[in-house]
């Protein structure tokens, strides 16, 4: 796969909280673009590289959901962790039955931070390995059976983990 920029793309409606986790993952080698909302996130993903999404699960305009099920049905299979409050657990479920990566809870640590977006990062390049070889070698539609087979995995080893 060719070169390139490994991309943390942090969505959140809040200026001050997207500062903080950019200047998080900054400090820690990672490098991140940012969106205010969901529809600029998706522009975003559309037209950059990017391997990971953190998000917070409300916003103003529009919610993580909406990103993720949007995400979803244009085959954008970006892992995404949301953001939210603690008493948010139902939405946080939800989320991960739709094909979220991951969570964390309000208020959270820098190496909570850090290492869940970690673990994004090696399975969006794992993702973007797979999709890079099929494209190269199978139909599409082989490709997507292949890569929602991998990410019900995922989300079934998550469920057992007892995120899900």
């Amino acid at each position: 796969m060719a070169d390139v920029p490994l991309l943390v793309l942090i969505v959140d409606d809040e200026p001050e909280i997207r500062d903080i986790l950019k200047e998080m993952l900054n400090e820690n080698g990672i490098a991140s673009i940012t969106a205010a909302s969901g529809n600029e996130a998706i522009l975003r993903l559309r037209n950059r590289s990017v391997v990971a999404v953190l998000s917070d699960i409300r916003m103003a305009e529009g919610t993580g959901m909406q990103l993720l099920r949007t995400m979803r049905a244009e085959a954008i299979r970006t892992p995404v962790i949301f953001v939210s409050s603690s008493d948010d657990r139902d939405s946080m479920r939800s989320a991960i039955q739709l094909g979220a990566f991951d969570f964390i809870t309000k208020p959270f640590t820098e190496a909570e931070v850090i290492k869940v977006t970690r673990a994004a990062i090696e399975e969006g390049i794992r993702i973007k390995e797979i999709e890079y070889e099929l494209s190269m070698n199978a139909p599409s539609e082989k490709q997507n059976e292949l890569i929602l087979e991998h990410m019900d995995k995922v989300t079934q080893m998550k469920a057992k983990r007892g995120k899900g």
